[in-house]
């Protein structure tokens, strides 16, 4: 029961990614206005119409007013959300209200980072308002993050160093890559990502984390190019491929042989 109440609250919060990924690239505000619209004829969704999931197949995908078709990102995002949600659940337990208040937070960070993923992959850029307010939500979040360590101090501690280290790490491979090729190899918006990620999953996730997105991003890369889909210098959303990287790990990074972690983590 623990585990289907998690789910829902995911479907919820999927709800909410999918507000961050239509308004934030358009500049308006998440709570503003307060109703949900339909992009076609700006009429404000229901209540009724706006339950994850359900209302988009009672309405058969399309607006009840205009009858505009409603994308398919809704339901996929939603879905998504439940599903990290139940992964969540079995990766931390639902037993204890800590492990509620665990689960809230990363499921808060797991929100950002499937609206990271969306925005970046269809515009090529990440808003401040995700990347660096998620470094400072997980670094305020730390004390109650089990995966920092046993101590509230020692948590706080942990995050502030992933962060450091995470977003260090990505600038560098920036400053690197703009030195060898003599253009932007990565964003800005990458190194803030990155000290985020960085600050929740903490100093020994960012070898998996770079390995793991480095590896997703030639397996997207390879085919587009065989195909010519993608042209060499075509450039190609990382942030995506760090957020796959970064929820991999948060869910199986305990599986993870030794090699793939920091050898100086504390």
């Amino acid at each position: 029961m623990n585990c289907l109440a998690g789910v829902l609250f995911g479907a919820i919060m999927g709800s909410f990614a999918n507000v961050l990924i239509w308004r934030l690239p358009r500049r308006e505000l998440p709570w503003s206005p307060r109703h949900s619209y339909c992009p076609h004829c700006h009429a404000g969704v229901k209540a009724r119409d706006n339950i994850p999931l359900l209302s988009f197949l009672l309405l058969k995908g399309r607006c009840r007013y205009c009858r505009g078709s409603i994308s398919w990102r809704y339901p996929l995002v939603e879905a998504t959300m439940a599903a990290a949600a139940y992964l969540t659940c079995r990766r931390l337990g639902l037993e204890q209200w800590s492990d509620w208040i665990a689960f809230g937070g990363f499921l808060i960070f797991l929100t950002a980072l499937t609206a990271v993923a969306f925005i970046d992959f269809e515009t090529y850029l990440i808003p401040d308002a995700l990347s660096v307010g998620l470094a400072f939500f997980m670094i305020a979040f730390a004390p109650w993050n089990p995966l920092l360590g046993p101590s509230a101090l020692g948590r706080l501690w942990a995050s502030c160093l992933g962060a450091l280290c995470g977003g260090g790490l990505y600038f560098i491979f920036a400053a690197v890559g703009k030195k060898l090729y003599k253009m932007e190899a990565m964003g800005g918006g990458d190194v803030k990502l990155a000290a985020a990620i960085g600050a929740a999953l903490g100093i020994e996730s960012i070898f998996s984390v770079v390995f793991l997105s480095s590896t997703f991003g030639v397996l997207y890369a390879a085919p587009m190019l065989a195909m010519r889909r993608l042209r060499r210098l075509d450039p190609v959303p990382y942030g995506p491929f760090l957020v796959l990287a970064a929820a991999v790990y948060f869910w199986f990074g305990m599986l993870f042989p030794a090699f793939l972690k920091f050898p100086f983590a504390p």
